[in-house]
C-alpha cells in the first residue's frame, strides 16, 4: 500500500525498513527478556510511554518471543494548547510506581527530541 505524503514532507525511513528495525530489536530485546527472567524468574516490565510510542511499542513487543509484562506510563513535557516544550523544564509523568519498584524495566518511548521527558 503506497501512501501519499504532503509535498512538503520528506520520507526519511520506508515502512520496510521499519519493520526490518523492529524484527531486529525484537530479537535482542527476546534474548535479553529470556535471560533476565532466567536469572530473575519475574517477566521484564515493559513501559511505553503514551501516546507517541504506542504504535511501534505494539509492533515491537508482538516480536518479543516470551513474556513482557507492560504497564504504560504517560509523559507531557509539551503545553497542550501550543505544543511547545515547556519553559519550566518540568514534565508530567504519571505511572505506577509499586509496579516498577525493583523491576527490570525495557523503557519504551517514541522521539528523543529534548531529553526532558526521558
Amino acid at each position: 500500500m503506497s501512501v501519499q505524503l504532503p509535498r512538503n514532507y520528506v520520507l526519511t525511513y520506508s515502512r520496510e525498513q521499519i519493520a526490518d528495525v523492529i524484527s531486529r530489536l525484537s530479537k535482542e530485546i527476546s534474548d535479553w527478556t529470556q535471560s533476565v527472567r532466567a536469572e530473575t524468574h519475574v517477566d521484564v516490565l515493559a513501559v511505553p510511554v503514551l501516546r507517541g510510542g504506542l504504535f511501534f511499542f505494539a509492533d515491537l513487543v508482538r516480536q518479543i518471543d516470551g513474556s513482557v509484562e507492560v504497564s504504560p506510563a504517560r509523559a507531557r513535557a509539551y503545553h497542550s494548547e501550543t505544543n511547545a516544550l515547556r519553559n519550566d523544564g518540568q514534565v508530567d509523568l504519571h505511572l505506577d510506581e509499586a509496579v516498577i519498584r525493583g523491576r527490570t524495566v525495557l523503557l519504551v518511548d517514541d522521539i528523543c527530541d529534548s531529553g526532558v521527558s526521558l
